[in-house]
């Protein structure tokens, strides 16, 4: 099983843990509903964290709010995971 898009959630699992600005209680709780999914599928990140998948056009930041993830037995398939986040 294979997941990808726009799931639109800040967390240090997949964004730069320093970039704490994105931490807030809201976004952390809306991201632990969809690590609650992905532990219950068993499912992997395949997009190496912290690589950046959006440039915001106001300043110009990368975050991560789009991600890969796949069953367990299907990560080690993968080649490559990259983004163009300035495209």
């Amino acid at each position: 099983m294979v997941w990808l898009g726009d799931f639109n959630h800040h967390h240090p699992l997949w964004d730069s843990p320093s970039d704490t600005r994105l931490f807030t209680n809201t976004n952390i709780e809306a991201a632990n509903t969809l690590i609650e999914l992905i532990e219950t599928h068993e499912m992997e990140m395949a997009l190496p964290a912290g690589l950046p998948t959006l440039q915001t056009f106001r300043s110009g930041n990368f975050s991560c709010p789009d991600n890969v993830f796949c069953s367990t037995n299907l990560l080690p398939t993968f080649v490559e995971c990259d983004t163009k986040p300035e495209k």
